[in-house]
């Protein structure tokens, strides 16, 4: 098998070097080139063609969230958003990347490894995920034009699971639900600090539908 080519986007020198001995430990991944802003990553896209981007958020010339709306629509390319900014990540999943990846705090050697195992693992996701070009924004919901006669739900429950993608399928489904819908319970690959952020704008985005993070006083 060929191996993965990816291209490293972010402001930071440091941030650069460090994603490419992260990646490229892994013996089927290739870091092909890097960019310290955009159109430095959009010279690189056309000359190396990666299959994987990693794109910071807070970049100088223009933003990361800028650059994915103009990129997608000519480029569908999977792109990870590293960030430490929730409210930008999502965002950016909205302009059309497939997956983020908190900006790690490193204390120690073990954190830096876990991190680039994690890295490595959103990469090989990515790369099979197809991307679909910027224009239709997933937190919109389509209005039901037939309701259904009531049911039963009692003793019912939805499980859903998700990693990549499951961000922007999720309101779709929600968004679906009504009266007549049995209790849901969602897990989802996501970082630290955005779930709460997440189960915000979902509720927002579905109006008559109850969203929460789990937590103890859900019990």
């Amino acid at each position: 098998m060929s191996k993965i080519r990816v291209l490293v986007v972010d402001d930071s020198p440091l941030i650069r070097q460090t994603f490419q001995k992260l990646l490229e430990a892994d013996d089927n991944i290739e870091v092909v080139a890097t960019a310290g802003d955009a159109y430095e990553a959009r010279d690189a896209i056309v000359k190396h063609k990666p299959d994987v981007m990693t794109l910071d958020i807070e970049m100088p010339r223009m933003n990361g969230i800028q650059f994915l709306k103009k990129l997608i629509p000519q480029f569908p390319l999977p792109v990870i958003v590293c960030s430490s900014l929730p409210i930008n990540t999502f965002d950016a999943l909205e302009a059309g990347a497939v997956d983020y990846v908190r900006k790690p705090v490193i204390t120690s050697t073990d954190s830096l490894k876990k991190f680039g195992e994690d890295l490595v693992g959103r990469v090989k996701v990515a790369v099979t995920a197809k991307v679909i070009k910027a224009g239709k924004y997933v937190f919109q919901v389509k209005e039901r034009k037939h309701e259904k006669a009531p049911i039963n739900v009692e003793g019912k429950l939805i499980a859903i699971g998700g990693s990549t993608g499951a961000t922007e399928a999720l309101p779709v489904i929600v968004s679906q639900f009504d009266e007549n819908t049995p209790p849901c319970v969602v897990v989802i690959h996501m970082p630290e600090g955005f779930t709460n952020l997440y189960a915000q704008r979902l509720g927002a985005s579905c109006p008559g539908v109850k969203v929460m993070e789990a937590n103890r006083e859900c019990m």
